[in-house]
């Protein structure tokens, strides 16, 4: 009997989450988005601005009459879509869209690290290729002097842009 209890004592803090995370309100955006309350205000307006205008004729007063009536419009959907509670497909929606944004986000990210490092790559080896057409002296330069195999690569690199070196570069292509 103590087994049955113990299932329906851990199902109660559960039972009590879920509660808890069905009372939290949805985003806004999930509701109804900003800019889609906006532009129905917006659209409102230029209706009552153009009956005021057909009407009277006179700007200041159309100019008015937009204004009052983008901003009654406004709070007025405003408001209607703060008292609008979705339904549980509704929440299931959201929930799916918020852990798409999620994957979409991880995604965005591992495709700019991924092309970071191709960049990298492509870097090293531009830096290879350019040892390797610097030939047996640069690489005699790189022990000697002590450097790394990119230092001395990259000072092949500037050798051979300046005019440095052109030739020992060429002779050292064509015997390797």
């Amino acid at each position: 009997m103590t087994e049955q209890h113990e299932p329906a004592s851990r199902k109660e803090p559960e039972d009590a989450n879920r509660r808890a995370q069905e009372q939290k309100r949805p985003p806004m955006q999930a509701r109804a988005k900003p800019y889609e309350i906006v532009s129905l205000a917006g659209v409102f307006s230029i209706f009552a601005a153009v009956v005021v205008m057909i009407g009277t004729r006179s700007v200041t007063l159309t100019a008015t009459a937009f204004g009052v009536a983008f901003i009654v419009v406004l709070v007025v959907f405003a408001t209607l879509a703060l008292t609008v509670k979705p339904d549980q497909s509704e929440k299931q929606e959201i929930e799916r869209e918020r852990r798409q944004r999620e994957i979409d986000e991880a995604i965005r990210q591992e495709a700019a690290r991924i092309e970071a490092q191709t960049e990298r790559v492509k870097r090293l080896n531009d830096r290879i290729q350019e040892e390797q057409a610097a030939g047996g002296a640069g690489r005699s330069t790189t022990s000697a002097a002590g450097r790394t195999a990119p230092d001395a690569a990259a000072d092949a690199a500037a050798g051979e842009a300046t005019g440095d070196g052109n030739s020992e570069g060429k002779t050292g292509d064509s015997q390797h």
